[in-house]
């Protein structure tokens, strides 16, 4: 009964039990190395807690021998995993590559796949939360590299790996997980969005700015010049900053008054300076 140990990467042995057990007691081995069971990678210490398990899968590789059949792994195609990933997120794609390296007995390249899932979600929540950075440099600019990256590093190693080493494998369906994909999509923005509803309720559209403002501007003037003449609209130039817009405001005389416009919160207020 020959036991396989994997730790980044890097294969060793086969040892058998006895052996397993002391140099795991000496340290050369860890408890968080993976060990091959005959079917699957588990870790040291499941072995070590269920050492029946082995003889299980031994005796049920030889029966499979006898009777003639093999072994074949399910995984979904990594190229359609990178095709499909652009329209369902890197994040998704990430995912499924890593099912495929556990299906083939690869859980060190899982993991590694699992990070950079990580990575995608931590990219798509920066680009919604720190707007202003997404305002100075364009959101293309920053995923489009990462894309790439991903793509050679994360699929093309599984797509040249399953070449390389002629594996037959069964390709799983696609039904399941684009409408897992989908739905999480939608859920992701809906939650995104209630959020973004708590943490900045006092977020007015320039609609509602221009709307206030014509308001103030007209209240401006009538009480400056004891007339009639109203704002009849504003529009907005320019915006400075976060909460400050250069505005024009068009009076029911025709006249243009060049306005600052500063938004506190949900206070707004209007000054109008020397023509």
């Amino acid at each position: 009964m020959n036991i396989r140990i994997s730790r980044n990467g890097q294969e060793f042995g086969p040892y058998t039990m006895e052996e397993l057990t002391q140099y795991v007691n000496e340290g050369s081995i860890l408890p968080d190395d993976y060990a091959y069971d005959g079917m699957e990678w588990i870790t040291v210490t499941q072995l070590l807690n269920d050492p029946q398990r082995v003889f299980n899968r031994v005796e049920s590789i030889t029966n499979t021998a006898k009777s003639g059949s093999v072994i074949t792994p399910e995984v979904w195609n990594p190229e359609a995993v990178g095709v499909f990933s652009v329209f369902l997120t890197p994040f998704w794609g990430s995912i499924l590559l890593a099912k495929n390296w556990e299906s083939l007995n690869h859980p060190e390249k899982s993991a590694k796949v699992r990070n950079w899932g990580w990575v995608w979600l931590i990219v798509v929540l920066a680009n919604v939360l720190l707007p202003e950075f997404v305002d100075k440099v364009p959101i293309a600019l920053l995923t489009l590299p990462l894309l790439i990256l991903w793509y050679f590093i994360v699929v093309k190693e599984q797509v040249n790996y399953l070449k390389n080493t002629n594996i037959s494998y069964y390709k799983k369906g696609w039904l399941k997980p684009q409408m897992l994909g989908i739905g999480g999509i939608v859920i992701f923005v809906f939650v995104l969005t209630a959020f973004m509803m708590v943490v900045f309720p006092d977020d007015i559209s320039e609609d509602q700015i221009r709307e206030s403002t014509t308001s103030l501007v007209t209240k401006l003037i009538q009480q400056n010049t004891e007339s009639n003449i109203y704002c009849a609209r504003v529009t907005i130039e320019e915006k400075i900053l976060d909460n400050n817009y250069i505005g024009t405001a068009i009076l029911s005389d025709g006249t243009q008054l060049k306005i600052n416009i500063t938004l506190n919160g949900d206070e707004l207020s209007v000054v109008i300076p020397e023509q």
